[in-house]
């Protein structure tokens, strides 16, 4: 394995773990996670700008796949709760869980985030349930 790839693979994990435990991107800039990052790992770390543009959208659609498969065919049922942050942003969150009787163990999160609080918002809640369900 090639030292870039191994880079990109980096980039790829450290951007899941980053997400999974709620950490924001813009950690990855701050003195303390470097010097850890390079001492421990040996690894330069990644600008979150990158990590934005290349990989969260792969991530997106790998966990959205992840959920489809253990949902499976089971009726679903769906939580969505909408707000505008203080910077004028709409967001849109999504819980989806299946109705199988395991709904009381787990229950899966899908974040929506819109940069543009202009845009229609049924017409995007509509869309992301569209996308989500495929």
């Amino acid at each position: 394995m090639d030292q870039l790839t191994k880079q990109r693979e980096f980039n790829i994990d450290i951007a899941k773990t980053f997400i999974e435990a709620g950490i924001p991107l813009g950690k990855l800039e701050h003195p303390a996670v470097k010097s850890f990052i390079m001492k421990w790992m040996k690894k330069n770390t990644p600008d979150r700008t990158n990590i934005a543009r290349d990989y969260i959208e792969p991530i997106y659609d790998e966990k959205i796949e992840e959920i489809k498969k253990k949902i499976g065919d089971s009726a679903v049922n769906f939580q969505l709760d909408e707000m505008t942050d203080p910077c004028g942003r709409f967001v849109l969150n999504i819980l989806v869980a299946p109705l199988n009787g395991s709904y009381q163990k787990r229950c899966y999160s899908i974040w929506d985030s819109l940069k543009k609080q202009t845009q229609d918002r049924a017409k995007r809640v509509h869309q992301s349930m569209y996308e989500i369900m495929g």
